[in-house]
């Protein structure tokens, strides 16, 4: 009895050790056929050959997925908007009230400020301090004076540096009680998450704004005649060389009308500017872009469909309904 017992458990042991190891070989055989599309041809969803995949291994954590993507989803600004240029309305939102590092787009803010206080024509004396700042930059000679009017039009088209400096020394006595200025300005005109450093845009701790107050003040700068002016050029000369307007739009989206670009990498790519077509005015603006020019054609597509009028899109900001990088230097702010 005790030897019967003993031969068929040792029976049962070989086979169970079979089974397993014929267990395990059709697993491996099964993983391979998904791996190789067999699940597809075969009629398997591919829902179905995930929840298989599951099924058979836990498998650690799955790297960044890059997937194809269309319309507004491929957009790749961490924060954007659309706004009515006339009635201040958003037609579209993505995470509007987002803070981030303005980089140059904030020197529409500068020269808002800086014609609060000269009208161009005067002479502004470059200092030591203003002439080091890094590029973008027209290299500017220190102690050298230079006309108000042309150093304006190197801070929106160069996105000069060294001229942005000059302007704000030379209307505030310093740099930071010129950026205390711009951030005054910013909450006159309704933009309160805007906070200047500088007149330049370079990435300085506690400096931010958004896609909004960005609408905002590009708004209230296209109202002023000599900004807008200025904003919509694409080059001329100032300071005794030719500046270009960075703001490839210009002649590469239809209606548009005048904006400014940014990049630091801490910024990212970012972009505010105006746009027109068959009367129809808006402002866009986005923080965070990894593809300035693809991002903004998709805005302006969205925002102009065929026909020319403007329509709301999907992804509208409640409580706000009142009211650029591929081609860039390698440190447009």
């Amino acid at each position: 009895m005790f030897l019967t017992v003993k031969s068929t458990g040792m029976t049962f042991y070989r086979h169970a050790g079979r089974a397993c190891l014929l267990f395990f070989a059709l697993l491996m055989v099964l993983d391979a056929a998904l791996s190789h599309g067999w699940a597809k041809g075969h009629g398997l969803s591919a829902e179905k050959t995930q929840k298989v995949r599951e099924g058979v291994e836990q498998r650690a954590p799955a790297g960044k997925v890059h997937e194809r993507r269309g319309g507004i989803d491929s957009l790749t600004a961490t924060a954007a908007v659309v706004m009515d240029a006339d009635t201040g309305e958003l037609l579209f939102a993505r995470k509007p009230q987002w803070r981030g590092q303005p980089a140059s787009t904030i020197k529409v803010l500068a020269a808002m400020v800086a014609l609060e206080e000269v009208t161009g024509d005067e002479f502004l004396r470059v200092s030591r301090n203003a002439a080091s700042r890094p590029r973008s930059k027209i290299y500017l000679r220190p102690g050298k004076k230079y006309r108000a009017w042309d150093l304006l039009n190197a801070t929106l088209l160069h996105s000069a540096n060294d001229a942005a400096v000059a302007l704000a020394e030379g209307v505030a006595g310093t740099e930071g009680a010129f950026a205390r200025r711009m951030t005054e300005l910013a909450r006159r005109l309704g933009a309160c998450d805007t906070f200047c450093r500088n007149a330049t845009g370079l990435t300085a701790k506690g400096q931010y704004t958004t896609p909004y107050d960005l609408a905002i003040i590009l708004r209230a700068a296209m109202e002023d005649p000599r900004l807008s002016s200025i904003l919509q050029c694409r080059r001329t000369m100032a300071c005794h060389t030719t500046v270009r307007n960075h703001n490839k739009a210009l002649w590469q989206i239809p209606g548009a009308r005048g904006g400014k670009t940014g990049y630091t990498s801490a910024a990212r790519r970012t972009y505010v500017g105006c746009f027109e077509r068959d009367g129809k005015r808006v402002i866009i603006a986005f923080l965070g872009s990894e593809d300035l020019w693809s991002d903004l054609r998709l805005l302006a597509s969205r925002a102009f469909p065929s026909g020319g009028k403007g329509k709301v899109l999907a992804g509208r900001a409640a409580g706000h309904q009142q009211g650029t990088g591929k081609g860039l230097p390698a440190d447009d702010s």
